[in-house]
């Protein structure tokens, strides 16, 4: 099998990889990518995010999701997909919105394919006012309020909601709001970018990940 990134023969350098690793990126590639396993909160609920948001995975996820290379979509959850699945099961697995012009230009749902093997990925939430999230600073903390719930959902079941980065957390904030209060929700991101990786460090008084 080849990597899906460099497309080199995986196990071609490494012994473990041909043996016994199930992963779909070659030791090269994958070593690449920082691993944080960023357990935080966003307005006390539970969050995780496995992967630092820096150059190499972000050239992943802009190849995935911008040149709509849909191949990508197992690397980000390849290696822990296992126990997310048990941690998660029962959950009602909600996506983070996108502007009708970014959905018309890859003209696929990145986030229900790249969380396809938890099951069912619903898109619940809709924008008051279309707004792309690279958006910066005030526009993007307007995303806090600029959600609405479009499609009912069972109260009682519980909800997992999943982006690929968080970067200030505005969106997620904004799914939560739109939710409103008395649900078991849990978050779940394939990254986090280094800002927001290092505010948390702030407030836990040291870098995620560190002893």
């Amino acid at each position: 099998m080849q990597c899906l990134l460099c497309h080199k023969e995986i196990g071609s350098d490494s012994l473990y990889d041909l043996l016994v690793s199930e992963d779909v990126l070659c030791s090269s590639c994958r070593k690449s990518w920082q691993r944080i396993d960023l357990h935080f909160q966003i307005e006390g609920v539970k969050a995780y995010a496995p992967w630092l948001y820096e150059e190499n995975f972000s050239h992943a996820l802009i190849q995935y999701k911008e040149a709509g290379d849909e191949a990508l979509s197992p690397v980000f959850f390849q290696l822990d997909k296992k126990k997310l699945r048990r941690k998660y099961k029962n959950f009602c697995v909600c996506a983070m919105p996108s502007s009708q012009r970014k959905r018309s230009m890859r003209g696929f749902s990145h986030l229900a394919l790249m969380y396809d093997w938890l099951g069912d990925v619903h898109d619940p939430f809709g924008m008051k006012q279309q707004m792309d999230q690279k958006a910066k600073g005030m526009e993007r903390e307007r995303m806090a309020s600029n959600l609405f719930l479009q499609e009912n959902l069972d109260s009682k079941k519980k909800i997992l909601l999943v982006d690929d980065t968080v970067t200030t957390g505005a969106t997620l904030r904004g799914a939560l709001c739109a939710l409103g209060p008395g649900r078991h929700v849990e978050i779940l991101c394939a990254s986090a970018n280094h800002r927001f990786v290092k505010d948390h460090g702030k407030r836990m008084g040291k870098w995620p990940g560190t002893p």
